[in-house]
């Protein structure tokens, strides 16, 4: 039986000053004899370990994909959401020891104030915006399968949020080069009030054109088809009319399949293909990124029913919602022109009354307020 030795360690403690962005690691593993593969993984998680010590962080490794950035690697990492993007600079083997020096790159969450509460988030239909460029590999409902995937991986992966995926979209032309924020914006508060979300995320496949590459050296000369994969995001904080991030991806990988070949997006033979396992670390990369954007966001909830003098608003227990919390009222104040302003109603105070899944029941401790409180209207989970 093949043996790997390592080292484990572990970081208790809590970030407590500034930390740069970057933040370099060694990790050390002796092979004898296993798999390069598994030696370079736990090197790696080593490393991660000796960068976040370093910045007084708190991190954990599990057997899970990493982002694009090792996409050429079999590497499986994951890291809480501190951690939000790592480069491996240099590895070398010398006396069956496997040493690997990384830079991780590390968000500073010493202004943060995360309260415990998850928001929701509406994934939507991720369209592509040249149909013909999917005919190759007849890959039209790739975008349906992206969004089901990150909205999945939220799932799986946040502290701060719960997603849905829904078969709504945008507008073509909202997503168009130069972005209609203002028609973004409106479409968003109606897909929003349908599906009781605060945030909704918006995605467009921009290019999913191929491409030869010839690599020529002095042992080989070598042609292969490699596939781009742009993507166009936009996150939108429905409840504050906010376009909190704007960004664009791209990546491109070998494309495995013979040209005429209708490929099964439902298959594992795609998603294990060099094209598939980079478009899924770079979902992975996406959510995590999403993800630190929304940790440090005041998260609201909103009124959907009125019963008998008392409040029902679209959080409950999932969303970490507890009996006995109070929280304030919050109101839409429409500036000129179509500015959206959320004004906190003073003195108000709603109690949790009860709370199930995914709804909570409301009272509030002045009947002028009770009173005054509207559909739509938002409390703060605070």
């Amino acid at each position: 039986m093949k043996t790997l030795f390592f080292f484990v360690i572990i970081i208790s403690h809590s970030i407590s000053a500034a930390v740069p962005e970057w933040i370099e690691g060694k990790g050390r593993v002796k092979i004898s004899g296993a798999p390069l593969e598994e030696a370079r993984r736990l090197a790696i998680e080593n490393a991660i370990a000796d960068a976040s010590y370093s910045a007084g962080a708190i991190v954990t490794a599990e057997d899970s994909l990493m982002n694009g950035v090792l996409s050429n690697s079999t590497l499986k990492v994951s890291t809480r959401s501190n951690i939000k993007n790592i480069e491996v600079l240099s590895e070398s083997i010398e006396n069956d020891i496997l040493s690997v020096n990384i830079r991780v790159k590390i968000r500073d969450y010493n202004n943060c104030r995360e309260n415990g509460y998850k928001t929701k988030v509406l994934v939507t239909n991720f369209q592509i915006s040249e149909p013909r460029q999917a005919s190759i590999g007849k890959i039209y409902s790739l975008g349906h399968h992206i969004t089901n995937r990150i909205s999945d991986q939220f799932n799986v992966r946040s502290d701060h949020a719960v997603a849905l995926a829904a078969n709504v979209a945008l507008n073509r032309n909202s997503l168009s080069n130069s972005i209609d924020r203002t028609q973004v914006l409106s479409q968003s508060d109606t897909i929003a009030r349908r599906f009781d979300t605060q945030y909704v995320i918006f995605g467009m496949v921009r290019d999913l054109s191929l491409f030869e590459i010839n690599e020529d050296s002095l042992f080989t000369n070598e042609e292969f088809i490699a596939r781009n994969f742009t993507l166009s995001l936009l996150v939108v904080d429905v409840f504050r009319s906010l376009v909190i991030m704007e960004k664009s991806y791209h990546f491109e990988s070998e494309w495995d399949f013979d040209l005429f070949r209708k490929i099964n997006l439902n298959s594992s033979v795609f998603w294990q293909s060099d094209y598939g396992r980079s478009l899924i670390d770079l979902l992975i990369e996406i959510v995590g990124e999403i993800d630190s954007e929304i940790s440090c966001q005041p998260v609201f909830s909103q009124i959907v029913f009125r019963m008998n003098g008392d409040y029902v608003i679209n959080s409950g227990n999932k969303h970490n919602v507890e009996t006995g919390s109070r929280f304030p009222l919050f109101r839409k104040a429409i500036l000129p022109p179509d500015t959206i302003l959320l004004r906190k109603v003073e003195g108000s105070s709603f109690t949790v009354i009860s709370t199930d899944e995914n709804t909570t029941l409301l009272s509030a401790q002045d009947n002028n307020i009770a009173m005054s409180a509207q559909l739509y209207d938002l409390v703060q989970l605070e």
